[in-house]
């Protein structure tokens, strides 16, 4: 009888998925995990290789036609991996296992589906996914306590906070819950508030008129992290950081205003906790995405994978400063979000990805996409307490309303240079 843990990873491919799989060979004969299932949205070349090294059970690949091309690739090999197809597929390996992990590395709002599958087989589920817990945290939350699951953050930042909560001392025979699982149920604690530090992205020091300008390419610099398209831009513009608070108000079950963001360029610190004394209790280390997730990996315990450790005098030093919300309003529109509840949070993401296509595609400009973002929020009707079906329609009509408010701008230029052009005839 196999007993290795029972993995699946949403996401494989990406940056998120990779360094999972390498910090489950770092694992190898300290905590043994079996790579059930393995899910990505196109990159078969890179698909195949984690195929042939980790000999899943499932691969499901959500580009059809990718999936088709897959196949030919591993047609005649000893391989024994079933190649599904579509996003169908791709949710359903998440509840294809029970008593695992699911680790749900995808970014944007398709992570929230195969979370809540994930959650309703009554897996752990390390989630890199910000925008599950964005959109629709309270249905988390109330299926995880329903199915008694865990429900852990690879994100540095609520991970770092996770780390903060925990006792580090206690009796090996102990069976024990998460601080996450404990917060979520309304545990009593010592907090007053939460400290998130922000690197400040690779415009920090840019002013006003120089953010008109900024280029995709310098949006995708990000000075510390290196992570997806969608996530490098929201870390430009600091909505990552502001969908970061709603995240953790949602995690932690604490209102939006409890969680205060500081500027740390040196991205060490990675956030932390003030309880109601005043003592403060962070996180620190390398800027190093493997080191959350092995942790969500191996806890309660806390397992030496080999990877390289953070000489404080190499820092040299730590540096702290307020966010600048008025160059950066992404900040204060997810805040807005966050406190608005209900589906404002899904209308804040679906505007905001949508607004990131745009920008990525040369057709707007770095300053436009908070606009947009504002627009939409402006214009939506809120509903409180909605059902996965009311989130899934508010996502939707954010991501219309910003492809027709951009539309109606570019109209309406067309015919203010059309009537220019007359005049000077």
């Amino acid at each position: 009888m196999d007993e290795r843990i029972p993995l699946v990873i949403h996401g494989s491919t990406g940056s998120i998925g990779t360094q999972t799989l390498d910090v489950v060979k770092r694992l190898q004969g300290k905590r043994d995990f079996r790579v059930y299932g393995l899910a990505c949205n196109g990159n078969i070349e890179l698909l195949e290789k984690q195929i042939i090294e980790f000999k899943p059970d499932v691969a499901v690949v959500v580009d059809e036609n990718k999936a088709e091309q897959l196949k030919q690739k591993l047609d005649g090999r000893s391989i024994r991996t079933e190649v599904l197809a579509g996003e169908k597929e791709a949710i359903n390996l998440c509840d294809s296992i029970s008593n695992g992990y699911v680790v749900i590395a995808t970014a944007g709002f398709a992570g929230l589906a195969p979370t809540l599958a994930a959650i309703e087989a009554g897996n752990t589920v390390p989630i890199a996914n910000k925008e599950a817990f964005l959109t629709a945290g309270r249905l988390i939350t109330d299926s995880a306590k329903k199915h008694n699951v865990e429900i852990l953050p690879i994100d540095s930042e609520p991970n770092a906070i996770w780390q903060t909560l925990e006792p580090e001392i206690y009796p090996d025979s102990e069976a024990r819950h998460s601080a996450v699982w404990h917060m979520q149920r309304g545990a009593k604690h010592n907090v007053d508030s939460f400290i998130l530090t922000c690197s400040g992205g690779p415009f920090r020091e840019w002013d006003s008129e120089a953010l008109k300008k900024a280029t995709l390419q310098q949006a995708l610099r990000h000075p510390n992290w290196d992570m997806g398209k969608l996530i490098t831009i929201r870390s430009a513009t600091l909505m990552n950081k502001g969908m970061e608070v709603i995240e953790i108000a949602s995690i932690f079950g604490v209102p939006v205003d409890k969680v205060k963001i500081v500027v740390h360029p040196q991205s060490i610190i990675h956030s932390g906790v003030e309880f109601i004394d005043g003592s403060q209790k962070v996180q620190q280390g390398p800027h190093d995405m493997r080191y959350p997730i092995a942790y969500s990996l191996t806890f309660p315990d806390r397992i030496d994978t080999g990877l390289k450790r953070l000489e404080l005098a190499s820092v040299g030093r730590f540096d702290f400063e307020e966010p600048d919300m008025e160059r950066f309003p992404s900040i204060g529109l997810a805040y807005r979000a966050g406190r608005l509840g209900g589906t404002a949070p899904a209308v804040l993401n679906g505007a905001d990805e949508t607004a990131v296509e745009l920008f990525s595609e040369g057709r707007i400009g770095f300053t436009q996409m908070p606009e947009l973002i504002r627009s939409a929020l402006d214009a939506h009707v809120v509903k409180q307490n909605p059902t996965l079906a009311e989130i899934i329609t508010a996502d939707s009509w954010a991501r219309d309303y910003v492809r027709k408010e951009f539309n109606e701008s570019v109209s309406a230029k067309t015919k203010d240079t059309n009537a220019g052009r007359k005049l000077r005839r």
